[in-house]
């Protein structure tokens, strides 16, 4: 997997995306939605099932980062993708419960 990632992802969010994999775990992508960055620059998030985004990069689609959402950013990114105006109640209910991760998770 490391080979897909930028260098980013790979030593600065290592901890933060070992933390995720160990505690919450990546889930299935169930929604996705193209961004740009306050650089300008072109990317996509996908949501996964557990509640987490991971951020790739558009011109080579490697992971930049993946971070545990909150329920406002996991809201965007599934109402944009979806076009709907309700989370799933298991995917709500997984983003409550990450809630006690984010109060935990080292600072990255």
């Amino acid at each position: 997997m490391k080979t897909n990632m930028t260098g980013h992802a790979r030593y600065d969010r290592t901890n933060r995306i070992n933390y995720i994999i160990d505690t919450i775990g990546i889930g299935n992508v169930i929604a996705e939605i193209a961004t740009v960055d306050d650089l300008g620059r072109a990317g996509f998030q996908k949501l996964t099932d557990t509640g987490v985004i991971i951020v790739l990069s558009a011109d080579n689609r490697t992971i930049v980062t993946a971070f545990i959402g909150t329920l406002a950013q996991v809201c965007n990114v599934y109402k944009t993708a979806k076009k709907c105006q309700r989370l799933p109640d298991g995917l709500y209910n997984k983003v409550l419960s990450n809630n006690k991760y984010l109060q935990k998770q080292p600072k990255y």
